[in-house]
């Protein structure tokens, strides 16, 4: 059994973010969202999100929008921009968006280190490599598909690696393979206790 404790450092997975602000495509998941972001908003955990996610979840919440019917390009990007800008009413102590620069002690010293060139991208390459996916019949598709990790997953767990969290945060099984790098935390597991 997977048991986050208080003060535990989370880095957030998109999908989390998907599922707090769209509810209607799973409604277990968006109020296991909400109850994951509501113990970060009262201080239990501590949670990152980087620039990774929030690109990823512009694409989603774009695509999301116009699924919904809202065909204006501007009021969709009005929208988008409300999303992104609530997230920044958060406590910054107990949820940060990161940036390509991040400022770390290390070994007792401040360090400056470009977290994305110096400390993930080979790294992520790598571990894209080693799992190369499999694939499966959808028989719902009728077709071939293949299933294996995408550089924005590992990338995520990299992150997440280098931010010292101590959980990524996630509603993605495919994730499950990462957890060499950062334990994961699928908040739709039963034996996951948050």
């Amino acid at each position: 059994m997977l048991t986050a404790r208080k003060g535990d450092k989370f880095y957030i997975d998109t999908n989390i973010l998907v599922y707090f602000f769209f509810t209607r495509w799973n409604p277990d998941f968006s109020l296991k969202a909400k109850c994951f972001l509501d113990k970060v908003q009262k201080a239990k955990y501590e949670a990152v999100v980087s620039p990774l996610t929030l690109m990823e979840f512009i694409h989603v919440s774009r695509d999301r929008f116009f699924e919904e019917g809202i065909l204006n390009t501007t009021e969709i990007n009005q929208r988008v921009k409300k999303q992104i800008e609530f997230l920044y009413t958060f406590n910054p102590n107990t949820l940060r968006i990161v940036g390509e620069e991040v400022r770390m002690v290390v070994n007792g010293k401040v360090q400056t280190r470009r977290l994305l060139r110096e400390r993930v991208l080979d790294r992520a390459l790598e571990l894209i490599e080693k799992y190369q996916g499999y694939i499966f019949y959808d028989e719902r598709l009728e077709e071939n598909r293949y299933i294996h990790l995408s550089a924005a997953d590992c990338f995520h767990a990299f992150i997440a690696k280098e931010l010292e969290c101590n959980w990524l945060a996630t509603f993605d099984r495919a994730l499950a393979d990462l957890s060499e790098i950062v334990p994961i935390l699928l908040l739709q597991d039963k034996y996951s206790v948050w």
